[in-house]
């Protein structure tokens, strides 16, 4: 629905200088048309404040309605989201389709419509009721005026020319009634959807380079699997991580590792329990910020094309650094922070999330399963290399894996099983 709001607003400002230009026109005709006849000109305002009254009387329900029809429109989309979400319910629920449909959405549906359509009448009857005062005007001036105001040949023929020449600008300023009040609806709901949400806390996480400790109090977390018809919950977890050290997450598969790691970088937040930073507790407020603190690679990672964000000194050189160690400077290779190609081999674009991660200059780094399609070459590099590396300059690793030949390389390991913390050991 924003699109359309953001849509209405790109037409207003398309139209815009031809609206401020025919109204400049206009403005210019009736100072010519005082210079020419300060009488006339009177009785033009007494006209024009006629026409005002009565424009803005039709304007103002036509806002109404158009205001209203855009607010069901809201409820439209939730309708069809839910007749797409719910299509297996429905269609084997002959009765509950058939209310939904005939019901629901047909009711939401005709409301639109019925108060679209009155909203678009009243506008045009506003721009009916200006051109009705416009004539009416001309024919008052020339058959009604003029017997009581005495006015030469000149000032008739002048009045006459000027009234034909402002006809065109002021059927276009009448016709931009509607895209004006569709725009200024756009922008209240724009305005609105800014309003709700959530402001970013200012605090100095968000450039924060350095913290002494993060902990997790009780953390919970609760999601449907489909594949089990069971509700998963993870928690209650108590956890503590401290900076330079080098932390294996272990567990088998769908025991909740990968929800863990959501929740320790801000992306899920706890449904019971809390997450504390330096001893204060993280907000909603301030989850933003908060996320600022972590480079994560997920297995199901999203690699951009260009390496965004990055505000690192010769970022090109360590870049290509970094391909070479990797080797994959014979097939990518990164100009002004964009690379040549993505079209690699799953195992290969994973290396290249490494050099996107790894010259973030933050101080939580997070690495969900990387190694898992590494040849062992690339795996020892991973794990002897790059991840004591980030430890050295201080950073704190977290590291989801199943390669136990590494696990005594970590200062400890966390175990987890059926979303419950089972061990916890300092193996370093």
């Amino acid at each position: 629905m924003l699109t359309q709001d953001l849509d209405s607003i790109v037409v207003l400002f398309i139209g815009l200088p031809g609206l401020v230009m025919n109204s400049a026109v206009i403005a210019g005709c009736l100072a010519y048309l005082g210079y020419l006849s300060w009488q006339i000109l009177m009785f033009a305002a007494v006209t024009v404040l006629i026409g005002a009254a009565g424009f803005h009387a039709a304007n103002v329900r036509g806002l109404y309605h158009s205001r209203s029809s855009r607010q069901r429109e809201d409820t439209l989309v939730g309708r069809f989201r839910a007749l797409f979400d719910g299509a297996k319910e429905l269609k084997l629920h002959r009765a509950r389709m058939r209310e939904f449909v005939d019901d629901l959405l047909a009711m939401n549906v005709e409301a639109v419509r019925v108060q679209r359509t009155r909203g678009y009448v009243l506008y045009m009857a506003a721009s009916s009721w200006g051109s009705f005062i416009f004539f009416a005007f001309i024919g008052g001036v020339l058959f009604v005026l003029t017997r009581y105001v005495l006015v030469s040949a000149h000032v008739m023929s002048g009045y006459a020319m000027i009234f034909l020449y402002m006809t065109m600008p002021i059927e276009s300023v009448l016709s931009a009634i509607p895209m004006l009040s569709t725009a200024r609806i756009a922008l209240e709901r724009v305005e609105q959807v800014n309003a709700d949400l959530p402001a970013e806390a200012s605090a100095a996480v968000a450039d924060a380079a350095r913290f002494r400790s993060i902990m997790l109090e009780g953390v919970t977390h609760r999601y449907f699997r489909e594949k089990e018809n069971s509700v998963f919950t993870l928690g209650p977890v108590d956890l503590r991580f401290a900076p330079s050290e080098l932390v294996y997450l272990i567990g088998g598969n769908g025991s909740g590792k990968t929800t863990l790691a959501k929740m320790i970088v801000g992306l899920y937040a706890p449904e019971s329990g809390r997450i504390l930073l330096d001893g204060v507790e993280v907000t909603e407020a301030g989850r933003a910020a908060y996320r600022q603190l972590f480079p994560v690679v997920f297995s199901d990672f999203f690699l951009f094309d260009t390496l965004l964000g990055m505000r690192v000194r010769d970022i090109d050189a360590s870049a290509r650094a970094l391909l070479d160690d990797l080797q994959l400077a014979h097939k990518v290779r990164i100009e002004n922070g964009v690379f040549s190609t993505l079209d690699l081999p799953k195992g290969q674009r994973e290396r290249l999330t490494l050099l996107v991660a790894y010259p973030e200059d933050r101080p939580f780094y997070l690495f969900d399963e990387w190694a898992a399609d590494q040849d062992p070459v690339f795996k020892d590099v991973f794990y002897r290399r790059l991840l004591p590396d980030l430890r050295a300059k201080g950073k704190t690793v977290v590291v989801i894996t199943h390669d136990d030949r590494y696990f005594h390389l970590a200062d400890r390991t966390i175990k987890l099983d059926f979303g419950r913390v089972v061990e916890h050991d300092d193996i370093a």
